[in-house]
């Protein structure tokens, strides 16, 4: 009777848990849209609420990517919302001053294939701060 009562809750709770999970997105983010010429900066590519494969970033025309990719997983629960995270971060280095775009990354999720919106990335000289 105890076994069968466990059972019953934890399917309930995994129900509820699948019914309270957010919408399915895939999305691009960026620590700033200006950077310096020379400097360092990452972008970072987030699904969230699915299960992806066959992930593809876009070129980093106009950047050096410096190191490997860092990918992470986790999930979290907040205010009675469920979500699961997959997250792909390029620490890239701006080479030459303009504007430039970073192309969608793509990825297949739950049968479909999504991408991101492209970046548009302006990079400034050297001896100026962004922003300013």
């Amino acid at each position: 009777m105890h076994l069968r009562y466990c059972t019953i809750l934890v399917l309930l709770w995994l129900a509820l848990g699948a019914a309270a999970q957010g919408p399915v997105r895939f999305e691009a983010q960026v620590e700033s849209r200006e950077v310096v010429q020379g400097s360092t900066f990452q972008v970072s590519f987030i699904l969230a609420n699915a299960q992806g494969s066959e992930f593809r970033p876009p070129p980093f025309t106009g950047f050096q990517q410096l190191g490997y990719v860092s990918e992470m997983a986790g999930s979290n629960i907040s205010n009675g919302q469920y979500e699961t995270r997959r997250m792909w971060s390029y620490t890239l280095q701006a080479k030459q001053t303009g504007a430039f775009t970073i192309d969608a990354a793509k990825i297949l999720a739950n049968g479909k294939s999504l991408q991101t919106k492209p970046l548009q990335i302006q990079v400034v000289p050297s001896g100026r701060q962004p922003g300013v």
